[in-house]
C-alpha cells in the first residue's frame, strides 16, 4: 500500500512512499563455531558470519541514508533458523540465541520524524472522530428542541 506525501509537499510531485516496509534476514543459522557443512554436506555454513551479516543489516536499516529510497523498514523479520542445531551439541543454544537476538534488539523501528508523523496522524483521526461525535450529539439535541407539531 502506498501513501501520498503530506499535503504541504509540492502538489505536482507524484512520488509516493509506502505505509510500511519489512526487512528480512533469511535463515541465519548462527553458532559460535568454525565454518562447516549442512547436514547433507551439500552447502557450506559460515556460522559466525551470520552474526556479522545480521549486525550489518541492522546497522543499515537503522540509517535512512543507507536504505534503498531512504525508506527504513518498519519491522524486521528472520525467516528460518536463527541459530544452528550444532549449538545443541555444544550446549550453547541459549548463549547463541542471546548473541544474535542482541543484534536484532538494536533495530530502531521508527526514527523520531516517523514516530511524530504517526502520533500526529493518530491525534488528527481522534480529533476528527470526537468532532463528528460532538456534531452528532449536537444534531440530536437540536432535534429534541424542535416543536412537536401540536397546538398548545
Amino acid at each position: 500500500m502506498l501513501q501520498k506525501k503530506d499535503a504541504e509537499s509540492d502538489k505536482k510531485e507524484t512520488d509516493e512512499t509506502p505505509l510500511f516496509s519489512i526487512g528480512l534476514i533469511a535463515d541465519p543459522q548462527y553458532a559460535d563455531a568454525d565454518t562447516g557443512q549442512n547436514y547433507t554436506k551439500t552447502r557450506t555454513r559460515r556460522y559466525r558470519q551470520a552474526l556479522t551479516i545480521t549486525k550489518n543489516a541492522i546497522t543499515t536499516w537503522n540509517d535512512e541514508e543507507k536504505c534503498v529510497g531512504k525508506i527504513r523498514p518498519s519491522l524486521v523479520m528472520s525467516l528460518g533458523d536463527v541459530i544452528d542445531l550444532c549449538n545443541v551439541k555444544k550446549k550453547e543454544s541459549i548463549k547463541s540465541m542471546n548473541a544474535i537476538m542482541m543484534e536484532f534488539d538494536k533495530f530502531k523501528p521508527f526514527n523520531s520524524d516517523q514516530l511524530l508523523k504517526c502520533v500526529d496522524m493518530e491525534q488528527t483521526k481522534e480529533s476528527e472522530s470526537n468532532k463528528s461525535q460532538n456534531d452528532d450529539a449536537e444534531s440530536k439535541q437540536n432535534d429534541n428542541n424542535l416543536p412537536s407539531g401540536r397546538n398548545a
